[in-house]
């Protein structure tokens, strides 16, 4: 596989160390091949020979005239003060995933298409404990924006009431022999599964007549099918729209997931609710939890500024507040929506 080279060049080895995982995490290890450089001597005796390097993120202080003698496709420079990245460059102490994200951000597009274009299939978890904040609609939203972009999205639905079919316009239901053939099987057989698969840019499976309750079906079955879909390569992304129902189930889940996006909304009744969560769950145990916003009205009260909030939940994104009957195609055309998806997807 043609890998992404990095170069990173800091004094500093403590401080690479945790970049460095931050975007092996994000990106995969097989894809990355990473050279650390943490003094001088050193970096002039490794452009002493013609390179080619993806990406180079250099501390000012360590900048020489040498790279300019190699073919460099994007440079990033760190700064050790605030007031020195005004001035072009990266402020070095925001985080690893601010740095992660303007890195990416900011990156030629043939680097970009490269790092995207291998991705290893992913689950995306996309949950609430909060009932009516759109966590439908905006697992809808990413599938549609996933697949427009050429991905082979799958989406799965587990709401035990499921209602997505009257957003893509779909009458026909799951046929009753869905566990029969899936469910009973090892791995995933694409002849057989697409049989109980619909497409409207992306792939979903059919939802069932009445409720998933009724119809005996469990979470955990759904479950199996989003991991044998990963592991059949079919797909890019498996979008998992679950349930607002919190179970020992959905935290093992949340731990297999490959992203976990919460969706959240600005009211006190819905943070002190996110709070709850939060105490169950190792949010900060990887990275892969992300918060977003829904129904942000920027006239309203933001209680996630509260004290006993602070450094606890961070939404990564905010999307306005829309009503009518194309609720899901407005967030999919809104700016907040596709800035958040080029910069993490």
């Amino acid at each position: 596989m043609n890998k992404v080279n990095i170069t990173i060049v800091d004094a500093d080895q403590t401080y690479i160390e945790p970049l460095i995982e931050y975007f092996v995490n994000k990106l995969g290890r097989e894809k990355l091949e990473i050279t650390v450089i943490t003094r001088a001597e050193s970096l002039a005796q490794y452009l002493s020979t013609p390179r080619n390097i993806d990406i180079v993120l250099i501390n000012r202080n360590m900048y020489t005239e040498q790279l300019l003698k190699h073919n460099i496709w994007n440079v990033f420079y760190l700064c050790e003060t605030e007031a020195e990245s005004s001035r072009g460059g990266i402020y070095k102490y925001i985080g690893a995933d601010d740095i992660y994200e303007y890195v990416f951000r900011n990156l030629n597009t043939a680097i970009k298409t490269k790092l995207s274009a291998e991705r290893k299939p992913n689950i995306i978890l996309v949950y609430s404990p909060l009932g009516g904040c759109g966590k439908t609609t905006i697992s809808l939203a990413l599938a549609k924006v996933l697949a427009s972009e050429g991905k082979e999205v799958l989406y799965i639905s587990v709401d035990d009431i499921q209602n997505y079919d009257a957003v893509l316009g779909d009458e026909t239901h799951m046929e009753s022999d869905f566990r029969d053939v899936i469910l009973s099987s090892i791995e995933l057989n694409k002849a057989q599964f697409s049989r109980y698969l619909n497409k409207n840019g992306f792939y979903y499976i059919r939802p069932v007549e009445g409720s998933l309750l009724t119809a005996g079906y469990r979470f955990e079955d759904f479950v199996r099918v989003a991991i044998m879909a990963k592991k059949s390569m079919l797909y890019d992304y498996i979008v998992f729209d679950a349930s607002s129902t919190f179970s020992d189930n959905l935290c093992g889940f949340m731990r297999q997931a490959d992203i976990n996006l919460i969706i959240v909304r600005q009211d006190i009744m819905s943070v002190r609710k996110i709070d709850k969560f939060m105490s169950t769950v190792d949010y900060k145990g990887g990275n892969n939890f992300a918060f977003l916003c829904n129904m942000y009205d920027e006239s309203l009260r933001i209680c996630f500024t509260e004290e006993y909030m602070r450094n606890k939940c961070v939404p990564r994104a905010f999307f306005k507040f829309f009503t009518g009957d194309n609720v899901c195609d407005d967030i999919v055309r809104s700016k907040e929506f596709s800035d958040y998806i080029e910069l993490n997807f």
